[in-house]
């Protein structure tokens, strides 16, 4: 089935040996046979899509080194597969002064023209004919009812390729492969941001369970401040306890009876009756710093620093 294209859409022919006129309107481009590999298989499947997947291989002992593109459909029983650069297209018609912007479509001139049509005269070197089944570009042989190229009166079949604007940076299969990789990620960060999520909202709800358990303040700056203070409380009760224990062992062992004992803000204050052996309390608080003086009206003063 063939179709005609809309009024304000060209038809242009892209050869490297001919010409085009600047065009105004969106065009159509069909591609001369200079500008593809075209051949005829038969396969044992009749899926496009299955054909397709098998044009690499079956091309591959055809065509020289490059990146090619592959398209192809089934006529009758044969199937009509086709390679092209990409690349070379873009380039040419950028010679020919096409903007790729302004191309709706490609076809190939082996889907346009039928051999009712053919042959048909290019210019005055080139002209296109059919050998068994496929078009191909001929140099000019003069014969005669050779009519020249005439775009205008070309109806074009659906059967058509795209070329992206600008050549790929990967390959798509690479692109494929590395949307699926940022996909997985993105899933498993989401999946490890859930359960950070979970576990934060966790420890928030036991924090609160503890403050309110334990009446800490609302902040962490606070109630470090508050442990700041007790610990040192802790410590100067700490420093007091073995300051007492030393003096009431002391007294304890027989060295001296203790008359009285007095603790203060940065001290602690005994007295005894006698002190009979100020090595023994000395090595008990060898740590601290200690004065001991005797009494006027008898006895020993003992003062520790806490």
């Amino acid at each position: 089935m063939f179709s005609k294209f809309k009024t304000d859409t060209e038809i242009v022919f892209l050869d490297p040996d001919l010409d085009i006129e600047p065009k105004d309107a969106k065009v159509a481009v069909i591609l001369s046979p200079a500008l593809y590999w075209v051949r005829a298989f038969t396969l044992p499947v009749r899926s496009e899509k299955e054909a397709k997947k098998l044009l690499p291989s079956l091309f591959e002992d055809f065509l020289p080194e490059g990146e090619f593109g592959y398209y192809g459909y089934f006529e009758e029983e044969r199937y009509i597969g086709f390679a092209y650069e990409e690349e070379k297209i873009r380039t040419l018609l950028v010679q020919k002064g096409v903007d790729l912007g302004s191309v709706e479509s490609f076809h190939f001139a082996q889907s346009v023209f039928d051999s009712d049509m053919l042959p048909v005269k290019l210019d005055d070197a080139w002209m296109l004919q059919e050998i068994e089944g496929i078009v191909v570009k001929l140099p000019l042989m003069q014969q005669e009812g050779l009519k020249p190229l005439d775009t205008s009166t070309l109806r074009l079949s659906p059967k058509a390729i795209k070329i992206e604007r600008y050549a790929a940076p990967i390959e798509k299969k690479t692109l494929y492969f590395l949307c699926g990789a940022a996909l997985l990620f993105a899933l498993l960060y989401g999946l490890e941001w859930f359960k950070i999520d979970q576990e934060a909202t966790r420890l928030q709800q036991h924090s609160n369970e503890l403050f309110s358990r334990y009446s800490l303040l609302p902040t962490v700056t606070q109630n470090r401040s508050v442990l700041k203070k007790y610990e040192k409380i802790d410590t100067r009760q700490k420093k007091l306890r073995r300051v007492v224990a030393a003096l009431l062992k002391t007294a304890q062992a027989g060295s001296g009876h203790l008359r009285s004992l007095r603790v203060e803000k940065q001290s602690v204050h005994a007295v005894f009756d006698d002190l009979r052996s100020q090595n023994d309390l000395q090595k008990r608080l060898k740590n601290f710093k200690m004065q001991i003086k005797k009494r006027k009206g008898g006895g020993v003063s003992v003062e520790v620093a806490l």
